[in-house]
């Protein structure tokens, strides 16, 4: 990471902000630790797998290896070798770090275990660092984040809502001056004007929808379930327990939905059965207990509502204030 950390990243006005800008306020806020934590995991994990002398799905990896570019839009190879030489990045370094993830999603129930078992090293942490910071996409969500607390910390002092900063102020002190004029910025830009046009904007995204349901790990279960509380009039939890399956209750938002199943809800009445649908890791049946319309005395909306407004004020003053010197 050391030859990275002088890098100019980003300039707000005459201020200019390096990688080592960047990572600092990420350990400031705690960020950098959830970094760390997963590297650690990916590493752990690699060395089960070393152990027991076991070897990659190969077909696993190309897959994985593939998301990643088409994610990134790294469609032919000289797109992908061009990114990797932009961060200065092998494709060893990457290949392992695609192997990391692979692991990490196969052992997820057993991160706990795999991390007590199999020790890392800081020395192997350090090592792997860099290419597991930029190919998570952590690296890049730091510099935003950095980006968003320099450009509102420049409007709220424009506006004497904070004050100026000291220019010969250390580097940590000065990460804390721009957090208390973000702080600042976020509490001075919502207003109910602002407030109710969020809420009419996104009147269908925020359409609530209360639910109980139920997740089935094969598709024809969940359809023959479906069948019993369709045709047979039985109740979902009765048929859960006839599966050894459990029922939740469930508060879902439209926007959080697959768009491609988004109308069967919209079209659901109170009571009606929703599914089966391919969700998550497996197969749900959603009954909808109610379907509740946007307002902006429901103070879950109202939280909604003013994250928009302020993520729509912070896009802004990035667009207007911000000058990228990396592609991210």
């Amino acid at each position: 990471m050391d030859a990275l950390l002088d890098e100019l990243v980003f300039c707000v006005g005459s201020e200019e902000y390096r990688w080592d800008d960047v990572i600092l306020a990420a350990k400031l806020r705690g960020d950098w630790a959830t970094l760390e934590k997963e590297l650690y995991e990916g590493l752990a994990c690699v060395k089960r797998m070393d152990e027991a002398e076991g070897e990659f799905d190969a077909g696993e990896l190309e897959s994985a290896a593939n998301d990643f570019r088409y994610e990134r839009d790294l469609v032919t190879a000289e797109e992908a070798e061009a990114w990797l030489k932009q961060w200065d990045l092998s494709a060893e370094a990457w290949i392992d770090y695609i192997r990391r993830c692979v692991l990490r999603r196969k052992w997820a129930d057993e991160l706990a275990e795999v991390v007590a078992r199999f020790p890392v090293t800081q020395r192997e942490i350090n090592d792997c660092l860099r290419a597991e910071a930029v190919c998570s996409g952590y690296l890049a969500r730091f510099a935003q984040a950095l980006a968003a607390w320099a450009s509102a910390f420049e409007n709220a002092r424009e506006e004497g809502w904070t004050h100026e900063a000291a220019p010969c102020a250390k580097r940590i002190k000065r990460i804390d001056q721009l957090e208390v004029g973000y702080r600042s910025f976020r509490a001075h830009v919502v207003d109910p004007h602002g407030l109710k046009y969020q809420v009419g904007w996104h009147r269908l995204d925020w359409i609530r929808f209360e639910c109980r349901f139920a997740m089935f790990p094969h598709k024809e279960m969940a359809r023959e379930a479906a069948l019993c509380v369709r045709d047979d009039g039985m109740r979902l939890e009765d048929v859960a327990v006839r599966a050894r399956i459990g029922v939740q209750n469930v508060l879902i938002y439209l926007e959080e939905i697959d768009p491609s199943v988004r109308e069967r809800f919209l079209s659901a009445g109170k009571g009606a059965l929703v599914g089966p649908l391919d969700w998550d890791k497996g197969f749900a049946l959603f009954v909808v207990e109610d379907k509740i319309l946007p307002a902006l005395d429901d103070p879950a909306i109202r939280r909604r509502a003013e994250e928009s407004l302020i993520q729509d004020a912070i896009n802004r003053e990035i667009a207007n204030r911000v000058k990228w010197h990396v592609q991210l």
